[in-house]
């Protein structure tokens, strides 16, 4: 599994944001590392209430942001999708529970997930403040 990295690229021109992906980036680095060491089981309850614990501090910073922007049309979109990842990651603690590993899986979801909605729906955003 592919350790995730900080880009550049990635960063939205707001350094608390910034350091709040990267935090993100290192739960689930944890968790990445667990999956390898085939330790995900065991350790992904406890990485996954500390990850979800952390993502909803930093939605509620960053929608204290962009719902403050009169000119982002992209708030009710940006909203659900904050929304929805919460809503994921209560599935996956809820399928913790069971007997069939998902750490691989989760793991996965996180990475992409994150990558793609920094580059894209955050991104998008923080252009039209950084105006």
């Amino acid at each position: 599994m592919d350790i995730l990295g900080w880009d550049d690229k990635l960063s939205t021109g707001f350094a608390e944001i910034d350091a709040d992906h990267k935090s993100l980036f290192d739960y689930i680095n944890v968790l990445e590392a667990a999956v390898s060491e085939r330790r995900g089981r065991e350790m992904s309850k406890g990485v996954l209430g500390a990850l979800l614990d952390y993502a909803k501090y930093h939605f509620a910073r960053e929608e204290a942001i962009f719902t403050k922007e009169p000119g982002y049309n992209g708030v009710a979109a940006h909203l659900e999708q904050h929304r929805k990842f919460v809503a994921e990651m209560e599935k996956y603690n809820e399928s913790l529970s069971s007997e069939v590993d998902v750490s691989a899986d989760m793991a996965a979801f996180l990475s992409e997930w994150l990558v793609r909605h920094i580059m894209t729906v955050d991104k998008a955003f923080f252009a039209t403040v950084n105006k």
